[in-house]
């Protein structure tokens, strides 16, 4: 598990297929360390997962202080594990979290999404947002907006690595990505990382201006199936 940093630039909305933004989200907004166990104020957020450290994968999570209203959350993978001869990978995810909330899902692969709440949680809505198609099975009664890019909808990007101050510079590739993805990039790691790191922007950027809230949380990791969001 790592916890980052961001100091947010305009990094540009894809609302829309335009790009640039403006003065209501350009501003300067950086987590608090050490948040998802100490907790902030009133918020403690805990999450479980099936990503895996042992196929060079890693758990990237933020949480942020607490604020008045709903809570914004992303959960965001590069895909989820499918089976040979499927579309798409599933992905399960449950929210326990007391209150409501906007969730905010995002894939590059062709994912099957399954939403389930618990009884004191109540979700307004869920954006899901890909890259390849996207298909979503939510609570009755849940609006759910689902926008592809191969389906020519808007495409607010898709993220699972959270930036952190320096960017990696002076860092190891094997700090970011699976050995054998490193080995694959070469040279070109830290290009790589910063395109991460753009589309995390873009998307956080882009899913508070659609919501209007702030971001509470992020939870990203390249590839797992099934993920519970809870009161810690």
């Amino acid at each position: 598990m790592r916890f980052w940093t961001l100091r947010r630039s305009c990094a540009g909305l894809l609302l829309a297929g335009a790009s640039g933004c403006g003065s209501a989200v350009d501003r300067e907004h950086a987590p608090q360390e050490g948040l998802l166990d100490e907790g902030v104020g009133d918020v403690r957020l805990d999450g479980a997962s099936d990503c895996d450290p042992a196929a060079g994968d890693h758990l990237d999570r933020y949480v942020a202080a607490a604020e008045e209203g709903g809570e914004l959350h992303i959960v965001g993978i590069y895909q989820a594990p499918r089976t040979p001869g499927d579309e798409r990978g599933r992905f399960e995810i449950t929210l326990e979290r007391t209150g409501p909330s906007v969730l905010v899902l995002s894939a590059h692969e062709a994912t099957e999404w399954v939403v389930k709440a618990a009884p004191q949680a109540s979700i307004e809505s869920i954006l899901v947002t890909g890259y390849h198609a996207q298909q979503v099975h939510a609570p009755a009664g849940v609006e759910v907006v689902n926008q592809s890019y191969a389906e020519g909808g808007w495409f607010f990007g898709n993220a699972y690595m959270w930036p952190r101050e320096g960017e990696g510079e002076g860092e190891d590739c094997r700090d970011f990505f699976s050995a054998d993805t490193c080995a694959a990039l070469g040279d070109a790691w830290q290009v790589t990382l910063r395109e991460h790191i753009d589309n995390a922007r873009n998307l956080v950027l882009g899913v508070e201006e659609w919501s209007g809230r702030t971001l509470s949380s992020f939870h990203g990791c390249r590839e797992m199936s099934h993920f519970v969001l809870r009161d810690g």
